[in-house]
């Protein structure tokens, strides 16, 4: 069993399924820059899916530390509950939180 998630018809999958070995590929990698505008609104909502969560991370700590008082929410959208990334980190770091 493979641990690899293909889609049917993904323009990803399709394109890596059709690699060969010694294939060679030129790829970008991440690119562009993720924070948080100051001031700070009262309610902050984060989106984020899969392993898109992990540029939010630094921006929950940072909050935690400099005591934001304000309301965050989090709609963290994975197709399976196996792929829920930072489940015990977030739960932990809202504990340190106001509620």
């Amino acid at each position: 069993s493979s641990d690899l998630s293909l889609i049917q018809n993904g323009i990803g999958s399709t394109f890596l399924t059709n690699l060969k070995i010694g294939d060679e590929i030129t790829f970008m990698g991440p690119s562009g820059f993720l924070r948080i505008k100051e001031p700070l609104a009262e309610n902050l909502h984060f989106f984020a899916s899969g392993t898109g969560i992990a540029p939010f991370m630094p921006m929950f700590y940072k909050l935690a530390d400099t005591n934001f008082f304000g309301n965050i929410k989090l709609y963290f959208g994975v197709r399976n509950i196996e792929d829920l990334f930072y489940f015990e980190e977030l739960k932990k770091l809202k504990s340190t939180m106001k509620s």
